[in-house]
């Protein structure tokens, strides 16, 4: 028994995937499909949280509307995952590294897993991922993408979607991690799933991303800091392309420098980053 909740806006697409879901997900298997139109009306958090808060059914799965499932009765191979004990969020990409800086799962070189195949609409290319796992098909991460988060109710009540968070991006990442604080996360490349998104990062991306770092609290027990240093770096370039003042930009490299992460030598190195972005973009 599933509930399955979409935050949707393309009318074309949430068909498509109705239909789908009704003739992949198991013959005799019992769901609900929740749709929280919203063409702008409210946050993803806010309307994730409004579809769990009607479901009647004990397993949620929070999921995009432009995706189609190609895995015959998905349904049951979802809802045993979710009997694991002490099981948090399934997903089908992430990532098993938390960096200290504002980031996004698909730069977490090492950490980084995917079964998603993705559609490109324009050049009519598909582009197919995955990832090796044991015979049960599961992989322990911690930071999971938003296409496709399936919990127990029990676990979305004990942690929620932040509703600080306005916009339509960064929830995942804070909902996982602070799921990740209690429970186990994992992807599992038992379920095959395309996704007609490739997704397209925005300052409004950038910005929800800062806001749901500084309204959360994680810990990475185990530093890599050459991926942090990457991931300094990273987040400065995104700060200069998204073209943030000055005074912003400053200000979010100095938040998030960290020499507990980066070490003594990545920490010099990245004050040698915040002086180039000084010297040539302006700061």
């Amino acid at each position: 028994m599933l509930s399955i909740i979409v935050s949707s806006y393309q009318k074309q697409y949430f068909d498509q995937f109705s239909q789908n879901v009704e003739s992949t997900i198991g013959e005799n298997f019992e769901f609900e499909i929740i749709k929280v139109w919203n063409p702008g009306l409210m946050g993803i958090c806010e309307a994730y949280n409004k579809g769990a808060e009607k479901s009647k059914y004990d397993n949620l799965l929070f999921i995009h509307e432009d995706v189609l499932f190609e895995t015959e009765n998905w349904g049951e191979i979802l809802v045993d995952y979710l009997k694991i004990e002490n099981v948090g969020c399934i997903g089908l990409a992430g990532a098993n590294y938390i960096p200290n800086v504002p980031s996004s799962w698909w730069v977490l070189e090492g950490y980084k897993n995917s079964h998603i195949s993705h559609y490109n609409s324009e050049s009519k290319k598909r582009y197919n991922y995955t990832f090796k796992s044991d015979n049960t098909g599961l992989l322990p991460t911690k930071i999971l993408d938003g296409v496709f988060l399936a919990c127990k109710k029990e676990v979305w009540r004990r942690t929620t979607f932040n509703e600080k968070l306005k916009g339509f991006h960064g929830y995942d990442i804070g909902f996982s991690l602070d799921i990740n604080n209690k429970f186990d996360n994992y992807l599992t490349n038992k379920i095959d799933l395309v996704h007609f998104s490739s997704g397209k990062l925005t300052i409004d991306w950038i910005k929800d991303i800062i806001k749901i770092y500084q309204i959360s609290n994680w810990y990475q027990n185990t530093i890599d800091k050459d991926l942090e240093l990457k991931c300094f770096k990273y987040f400065g370039d995104q700060l200069r392309n998204f073209r943030f003042s000055s005074t912003e930009k400053e200000y979010y490299l100095n938040l998030f420098i960290s020499i507990r992460h980066l070490g003594l030598l990545n920490w010099v190195k990245a004050r040698r980053k915040i002086k180039a972005l000084k010297k040539y973009n302006g700061l």
